[in-house]
């Protein structure tokens, strides 16, 4: 009996054991790959971006996006938000859990472990990549804040 199998085109076309002989009765189905993952934050290129190719790493899915912004990204705070079976947040925690969980993986990608990891994590298909904002950025803007509103304050009371 024949059962179902699946796998990538570029496999099929590369490597020898997916060259399987077709028969009366099989049925063969090809479909678009529609994989995709979320970048938003302080990454160069906000989108909802499809998968280049049967996997990527974090690193790769910031190429895809243009990485992050040269003025506001803060590379020690790359976050992938993701949900989990309950068998994986076990495997990884040692723990008990029930139902799909949410699970957010932090990145530093100041540090050379930081990158080798990331070139190591798959990203998965609705995964959210989300950069945070530097600290400096978020000050920048509470002192424009200040700023944009003391200054026609100050030109105001000069007038008076």
């Amino acid at each position: 009996m024949r059962r179902p199998a699946a796998f990538w085109l570029d496999d099929l076309l590369a490597e020898l054991r997916f060259d399987v002989a077709v028969l009366p009765g099989d049925q063969i189905t090809v479909r678009q790959d529609r994989r995709a993952f979320t970048a938003i934050g302080t990454v160069s290129g906000q989108a909802l971006v499809e998968f280049p190719k049967p996997t990527i790493n974090l690193i790769e899915a910031l190429g895809l996006v243009g990485g992050l912004a040269p003025q506001s990204g803060y590379p020690s705070s790359v976050f992938v938000l993701r949900e989990e079976p309950p068998e994986r947040l076990q495997q990884l925690a040692g723990a008990a859990f029930t139902g799909q969980q949410q699970a957010i993986y932090a990145f530093d990608l100041t540090q050379p472990s930081g990158l080798f990891f990331g070139g190591r994590f798959n990203i998965g298909d609705g995964d959210i990549l989300y950069a945070a904002e530097a600290l400096y950025t978020q000050f920048q803007k509470a002192l424009s804040a200040i700023t944009g509103v003391a200054t026609p304050v100050t030109g105001i009371s000069n007038a008076i």
